[in-house]
Formats: C-alpha cells, sequence, structure tokens
C-alpha cells in the first residue's frame, strides 16, 4: 500500500470556498493495494497506521458515553475489535475512512446526524481499475472531475426546497448520507446503514409523562444555552412553542440569538431582533430528518422513544397552551415569533376569533400593518386575508388618497401571507393603478401556481427599474434563464424583505446539501403540518438562491 503526502492542492476557488478542504483519492484494481494520497487542509483531521490499516479521521468522536474522545489510534484499535461496525460504537460529529489491506476492506463512515459531511465521486473502467475521490466539500470534487449540474438535483431543489442525499447539485458526486457507511469488500461497492433511529407512536394518555420529563431535559437545554450565551431556536419544530417560552420566561430571548432551522435560512424577524439589540446571532441549521434523530438520542433516557415528529406535536402545543401567557405562531414556519395574548380556540371561526382577539382594525397603514402582523404571529393569516378581500376596497381608497403605505411591503405580504390564492381583483386593480407592472404580477395566473413559471416584474417607487426576474421552463432545460438586473441592489433589498438569507454570497453549497434521504424526505413532508403560504416567496427565493451559485460557479447551462 502506498501512502503519499501531496502539499500542493489542486486548484480551489478561494473566493467561494473559504472553509477547510480535505481531499482523498484511492487508485486500485481488483483485490490489488489501492494507492492513497491525501490533500490536507483540515486541521480537524488525523492519520494513523497500525499494521496493515490505516485510518483517516475527521471531527471528535467521544464513546457511547460521551465521556472520551477517539483519536485515530483508537479508531483502529477499536476498528479491530468491532469489525466492520465500528462507527456504531461512536458518538459526536465526526467522518473517518479505514482501509484494512489483509482484508482488502475499505470503510468510509459519517456519524449518526452527518454533521461532518464527506462527499464522493468514484470512477469504474472495463478494466477493473477504480478511482475514488472522497472530500470535505463537493465543489473540490466538481473542479477535478469537471461535473456538470445534475438536473434531477435542480428539480428536487425547486420542487422541495431541498436537494436531498445522497444528491448533490454536480452530477456523479454523492454524499454520505447520516449513520451510513461506504463498504468495498469482495469487488462489491455497498452502502449500509450501521444505525437506525426508534420509532414509535404514541397513545394520548401515554403522553403526558413523557412532557414532564421532556420538559426537564428542555429546563437543561435552556441552561446548557444560557451559559454558552445563545438562544435555542428550534424553527418549524414541535419544540420550538415550548422551549421559546420557557427562554422567554427565563429572560435570556433579548440578550443572545442563536437559530436552528430546517431550511438554511435564518428567521427574518429574529434577524431583526439581533439588529435591534445588537447581538451577534449564529444560524445553525437543522433537517426535519436530524430532528427527529436528535429526538430520539434525547429520549433514548426515558422510558419510551420519541422520534414520531406527528406523535408528540399536538401534546407539547397542549402543554404550551396550558402553561404559556404568550403564543408562538406554528404556521407560518419561516417567521416563528412571541406574540402577545393568550391561545385562541382553533374551533371558532377565524374573522369571528379575530374580531374578538384585535377587534376591527382602522383603515390607517399602522393600523393595518398591526393587524396583519398580530393575525399572523397569532396563525390566523386566513382571516387577516379574508378581511382584505372584504374590506380591501375602503382600506385602497386611504391607501390612493395618502400613498404612505409601500407597495412593495404589501406585495410581501401576499407572498408570504396570502395562501397562494389571493383572489381580490379590486386589490390588484387598485395597485395596478400605481404600477401597471404590478397589475400583470398579482393579476396573471402564473404567479399564483405553485411552479418555476414565474414572470413578474418588480419595480421600486418612483419607476425606476429595481430588478428583472424572468423564469422560463420546458421539458429539455427546467432552468433556462434567469436575468438580475442591479443585483447588488437587489440583493440587499431582498436581504431586507427576507426573501433570501443574508449569508447568500458565502458558503452557497451548504443550502443544497441537506442530510435528508429523498423518499423519506417525502414521507416527512407528508406528515409535517402544511405551510402554503410561502409558496411565491420560496420559488423566487429557491431561483435566486440557483441563479447566484450557478454565477459564482460560472457553470454553462
Amino acid at each position: 500500500m502506498a501512502m503519499e503526502e501531496i502539499k500542493t492542492p489542486p486548484p480551489v476557488n478561494r473566493k467561494n470556498n473559504q472553509q477547510e478542504r480535505t481531499l482523498v483519492t484511492l487508485i486500485g484494481k481488483g483485490d490489488a493495494p489501492p494507492e492513497i494520497s491525501v490533500c490536507q487542509h483540515d486541521r480537524d483531521m488525523q492519520v494513523a497506521e497500525h499494521e496493515s490499516v490505516v485510518a483517516i479521521l475527521w471531527g471528535q468522536p467521544t464513546n457511547a458515553h460521551g465521556q472520551k474522545v477517539i483519536s485515530a489510534h483508537q479508531l483502529i484499535e477499536t476498528y479491530l475489535h468491532a469489525d466492520r461496525f465500528v462507527a456504531g460504537r461512536f458518538c459526536g460529529r465526526f467522518a473517518f475512512l479505514l482501509w484494512d489491506a489483509r482484508r482488502r476492506r475499505l470503510i468510509v463512515a459519517t456519524d449518526r446526524l452527518a454533521r461532518y459531511k464527506l462527499y464522493y465521486h468514484l470512477v469504474t473502467d472495463k478494466t477493473g481499475r477504480w478511482r475514488l475521490r472522497i472530500a470535505t466539500s463537493p465543489d473540490t470534487l466538481a473542479e477535478i472531475a469537471e461535473a456538470s449540474i445534475e438536473s434531477r438535483a435542480v428539480h428536487l431543489f425547486l420542487a422541495m426546497g431541498v436537494v436531498p442525499v445522497p444528491f448533490t447539485l454536480w452530477q456523479g458526486i454523492e454524499s454520505i448520507p447520516p449513520a451510513s457507511m461506504i463498504l468495498f469488500e469482495g469487488k462489491q461497492w455497498v452502502r449500509k446503514n450501521y444505525w437506525q433511529p426508534r420509532f414509535s407512536y404514541l397513545e394520548h394518555g401515554e403522553a403526558a409523562p413523557l412532557i414532564e420529563q421532556f420538559q426537564t431535559k428542555l429546563h437543561d437545554w435552556v441552561e446548557q444555552y444560557k451559559k454558552q450565551q445563545g438562544l435555542l431556536w428550534l424553527q418549524g419544530s414541535p419544540l420550538d412553542q415550548i422551549l421559546l417560552d420557557r427562554l422567554a420566561a427565563e429572560g435570556v430571548f433579548e440578550p443572545m440569538t442563536i437559530s436552528i432551522s430546517a431550511d438554511y435560512r435564518p428567521p427574518r424577524r429574529l434577524q431583526q431582533l439581533t439588529e435591534r439589540y445588537g447581538v451577534p446571532h449564529q444560524h445553525v441549521p437543522l433537517t426535519a430528518e436530524t430532528l427527529l434523530m436528535q429526538l430520539d438520542e434525547i429520549a433514548s433516557g426515558f422510558h419510551q422513544p420519541v422520534s414520531d415528529i406527528t406523535a408528540v406535536h399536538a401534546y407539547l402545543a397542549q402543554a404550551v397552551g396550558r402553561q404559556s401567557q404568550r403564543q408562538v405562531a406554528t404556521t407560518v414556519g419561516i417567521d416563528a415569533v412571541l406574540a402577545g395574548g393568550p391561545v385562541l380556540n382553533r374551533k371558532t371561526p377565524l374573522v369571528a376569533q379575530m374580531l374578538k382577539r384585535f377587534g376591527a382594525p382602522d383603515v390607517s397603514e399602522d393600523g393595518l400593518g398591526r393587524y396583519l402582523q398580530l393575525a399572523v404571529r397569532s396563525g390566523l393569516e386566513d382571516a387577516a386575508m379574508d378581511w382584505l378581500q372584504s374590506e380591501g376596497e375602503r382600506w385602497l381608497r386611504h391607501i390612493k388618497a395618502t400613498s404612505s403605505l409601500d407597495q412593495m411591503t404589501f406585495l410581501d405580504w401576499v407572498w408570504r401571507w396570502s395562501s397562494g390564492t389571493f383572489q381580490s381583483p379590486a386589490i390588484a386593480a387598485a395597485f395596478a393603478e400605481r404600477d401597471g407592472a404590478l397589475q400583470q404580477s398579482l393579476l396573471s395566473d402564473e404567479w399564483l401556481q405553485w411552479s418555476c413559471q414565474v414572470p413578474a416584474t418588480l419595480k421600486r417607487e418612483g419607476g425606476k427599474p429595481y430588478a428583472l426576474l424572468h423564469v422560463m421552463s420546458d421539458d429539455r432545460n427546467p432552468l433556462t434563464t434567469l436575468e438580475l438586473q442591479q443585483w447588488p441592489k437587489f440583493h440587499w433589498k431582498m436581504k431586507k424583505t427576507g426573501l433570501i438569507p443574508a449569508t447568500v454570497s458565502s458558503r452557497l453549497t451548504h443550502f443544497f446539501d441537506l442530510n435528508i434521504d429523498a423518499e423519506r424526505w417525502q414521507q416527512w413532508l407528508d406528515k409535517l403540518p402544511r405551510v402554503p403560504n410561502r409558496a411565491h416567496s420560496l420559488v423566487l427565493w429557491r431561483l435566486l438562491m440557483l441563479s447566484t451559485w450557478l454565477k459564482h460557479h460560472s457553470v454553462k447551462r
């Protein structure tokens, strides 16, 4: 077996890829020992060799009790004892590569949540010679392999907002799913799961003791994040209601923020809070399936495992309703915020709830804006839109007379909270009198559909060109053109409106490599609460992400 240190790395686009990277290349034929070369640019990587076994370790795995950090040499010792199931003996954030020359076995594995991601590109020829490249960034492999865009990944991203594993946006380059390993043994390449989360469905009567124990664990989380100067924000999850309320009650909501969301996008209002109070903010991505695994790990010390997100959602919501004097909106997953007032009875008609809780709104800009914001925070945006359609003409006469409400603000409201069925010709026509382009946007059938065929012209006040989005779709190429005029100004404005994340210009590949298996992701989508109100903004946001990513990588379509 040949081991070679490569000190000169392949060309890497440093402008767009600031994180450290590692590239490992294995070249072999049949049962012959492969040649291994390592291009090391990761301080978090260890290399060890013992007898016939070579180990490359990323991260810092711990033992099953989380008490001892495992080194690369200890990884080899554990492998010699545990054989191919070595990965199941560890916890924490790690990934590793093991080559056993005596057994002709190669193992590449990631941790249970794939917190340390690995990507691979495998090429074989007719003579049986194979070349396996493994890297911590898909861009590194794409530059070497000169990979093209994977059309299936583009379709998945436009449809679901994610590119599920093992896909990436590069053709032929895949990621290793959570709790999985790639095993080469006996001239066969296979991918196996070394660990599976436990799933169980809880009946209503069984939930009460579990909630109490879960409350205790959440309290420990609060104390932990208070010490770490952070706010745990489980956005769009069954934990956000109870945990955010507890954090607010503990008085840790204002001075520190850490957001954790399923769509790799910091919550807009949390960003506004951090700007208002001048506190640092850190965004931690968390997907739906990794949340389930996290729940399973948390509940491992309980009498019953908790992994079914639908089974515990209602119970946690009930616990919030009994204990909380504040309500957290759950129907608007991208803007889950604390709102004043008690939990409303959702069996009452929505409009009646709105009028009973907030009263009839006045037609001033401040009054309407406060009304809509309270409605959204309370999960009653449908009632707000009902009121707009029934009482909107009187409000529009006020708008035309005073011109006090920015039309972009209103358009943002429509995108985010109209549930995709904004059908009020009176409101659209009134706005169209001020801007013909707005009429074309709001009254267009394509605009109201969940698809990537969204032609829209946005203009800023004064009639100057603000930005032009023209998206065309056909069977041959799902994304033919996407033109952005005055990109810097447009990018800044879209950050302000919350339609794209503030980190759009850095680490763009992180938006496309989520740790979710494609089939299982669709199953969990069917289980999770539907949030159709984000259709328009998400379509534009996803297209902007793709456009920006393609622009930075100079990909020829």
